[in-house]
């Protein structure tokens, strides 16, 4: 794994997969990063190391807000920053799975986690950019309602969107539940919540 990769590079070339993901590539050193966020949600009131998850449907995992970002993030604006496609990506992805709209205060990190998948080529990697946000207990509440609609009317979840149903449920991530009550989900999450506390908390 080489050094933290700069995908802020003004030199770097932006491109989209079959699936409209974003990546920048390095036009003579030649990798490739696949775009990603994720995203540490915190209520005021409430200790700084407690902050948002959601659970995966139908199975009793739990995950940051977080995925891919798109190429289309920002629609047809010309001159969109690297940042400003992860920042959108961020809130999408927040509001896809948490059913949160109103985040106070959104703000990059600079954690940046860098791994490859399995069927990467040799210099390709993705990057999660860890993102910060506030939200009142109020609109924790309104979500938490939503999910709990949504439970009590099955069909109304099934015609949502495929992205939107990803998710069934919202808690939050306190230390000591971290195998208990909202196991969190393997893979990438475990180290980038502890790379996150770590840091910052």
């Amino acid at each position: 794994m080489p050094p933290l990769l700069n995908v802020f590079n003004p030199i770097l070339t932006r491109h989209a997969d079959h699936e409209g993901h974003l990546y920048v590539e390095h036009p003579t050193e030649g990798w490739r990063v696949y775009l990603r966020g994720a995203s540490f949600l915190h209520i005021a009131t409430y200790s700084p190391d407690t902050f948002v998850i959601v659970k995966t449907t139908g199975k009793n995992t739990w995950d940051l807000p977080k995925g891919r970002t798109k190429a289309h993030e920002v629609g047809q604006k010309k001159n969109i920053t690297i940042l400003e496609h992860l920042m959108d990506g961020a809130m999408r992805e927040i509001y896809e799975e948490s059913h949160i709209k109103d985040v106070r205060g959104l703000r990059h990190t600079g954690l940046v986690f860098q791994s490859q998948e399995a069927d990467y080529k040799p210099n390709w990697y993705f990057q999660y950019h860890v993102f910060q946000g506030m939200i009142t207990p109020a609109v924790y509440t309104e979500a938490e309602r939503k999910f709990e609609w949504l439970r009590a009317h099955p069909k109304a979840f099934a015609r949502m969107a495929t992205d939107r149903k990803e998710k069934d449920g919202i808690a939050l991530f306190t230390p000591g539940n971290l195998e208990k009550k909202t196991p969190i989900i393997k893979r990438w999450t475990p180290t980038i919540i502890y790379m996150y506390l770590k840091e910052l908390v």
